[in-house]
């Protein structure tokens, strides 16, 4: 009636789909030593054992599989649980990796219902962090150019150059290996696509109404000062400040380049007074069409949610990942736009390339 299903009328599983799976599943594991790979499991299966199942496991270090290989599942009835020894490898993962064990329980056989390897149950284990990564003297890098002009400040290094626009308090261009990866300028976003809850029944939530005052918040703010300073021969922070019509509210943005190339960004916000709820607190930018091809290291590669993050694993999303958005059915309600789709929760790194050029 309103598409709240698990999957679309034509039968394509939605993003909940892998959510129920995971939720329903009825072999479940836990860590007793993870390091050693010493597991418990559960079957909670109330007829069977687990003798229709076999282990495939690896070991992946930042969403590279390391180590992978097959067991026998553990001779386990219904309702009963025992140990199941992985053989794990030598721990000597690389400073600052993220290492997972990744258990599946696998079909031996053809089923009637599915095929031979089809996965019945999961989990993924978090292993002992390794050293933690060395820091970068900064007196390490290469230094950094700043040139100041009427229109922008513009930073410069090897192969880069980055421009904050002086009217605007946005980055406006970032210039990799020549070649131009912005195509529209880094902007405060406090806005997303309304959803049918948000509007409510009868309009009762009214949420597009109420919250109004955010969706202009961002492109109508008032830029009062844009200055840049040297922290080092190797780095410079442009701080742009404004204030949002949104109660007249503080609003800076920091830009702090590295000889590196790293920008990074940090946004700060202060409301001026009684305001509606924030439906987001963020900020938004396009880049070339050419850079289409989404790949990251994080929860995926369907679509998740801070709330709703059971169903994907933390991995490496292979390179040829076209779209981070996910098909939906359109809205009953024209005003509510299309979905707000295609989030990703708890990701480490993402990437934007094209074959020619990537942004990190």
């Amino acid at each position: 009636m309103v598409c709240n299903g698990i999957v679309l009328p034509d039968r394509t599983p939605e993003p909940e789909l892998y959510e129920v799976q995971k939720v329903y599943q009825r072999i479940d594991t836990t860590a007793v030593d993870a390091a050693a790979g010493r597991l418990r499991v559960r079957n909670d299966y109330d007829f069977r054992g687990l003798d229709f199942v076999e282990v495939s496991w690896d070991v992946t270090e930042d969403g590279r599989v390391v180590r992978e290989g097959r067991l026998p599942a553990p001779a386990l009835g219904p309702k009963q649980e025992g140990e199941l020894l992985v053989p794990m490898p030598e721990p000597t993962p690389r400073p600052g990796a993220e290492s997972f064990l990744n258990v599946r329980y696998v079909l031996k056989a053809d089923t009637l219902w599915a095929k031979k390897g089809h996965v019945v149950a999961w989990e993924q284990i978090a292993l002992p962090p390794g050293p933690e990564a060395p820091s970068v003297a900064l007196a390490s890098i290469p230094p950094v150019d700043l040139r100041e002009s009427p229109e922008a400040f513009t930073i410069s290094g090897p192969g880069f150059s980055v421009a904050i626009g002086r009217a605007s308090g946005a980055l406006e261009s970032l210039r990799s290996a020549d070649r131009e990866v912005v195509s529209k300028p880094l902007v405060p976003n406090f806005w997303r696509v309304p959803l049918d809850n948000d509007i409510g029944f009868l309009l009762l939530n009214d949420m597009p109404k109420r919250c109004a005052v955010w969706k202009t918040a961002g492109p109508e703010r008032r830029v009062t000062a844009v200055r840049a300073e040297r922290l080092a021969p190797q780095a410079v922070r442009v701080t742009a400040e404004a204030v949002l019509p949104a109660a007249s509210s503080p609003y800076s943005t920091i830009y702090t380049i590295y000889g590196t190339g790293d920008v990074v960004v940090e946004a700060r916000f202060t409301p001026g007074g009684a305001l509606p709820e924030l439906p987001r607190f963020g900020v938004q930018m396009a880049v070339p069409a050419a850079l289409g091809t989404m790949t990251w290291l994080g929860r995926g590669p369907h679509e998740n949610y801070w709330d709703r993050h059971s169903g994907p694993r933390s991995d490496a999303t292979p390179a040829g990942s076209t779209s981070s958005s996910t098909t939906t059915c359109a809205p009953r309600r024209t005003a509510t736009g299309p979905r707000c789709a295609g989030s990703r929760s708890r990701t480490r790194t993402a990437r934007a390339c094209s074959r020619r050029a990537s942004l990190t």
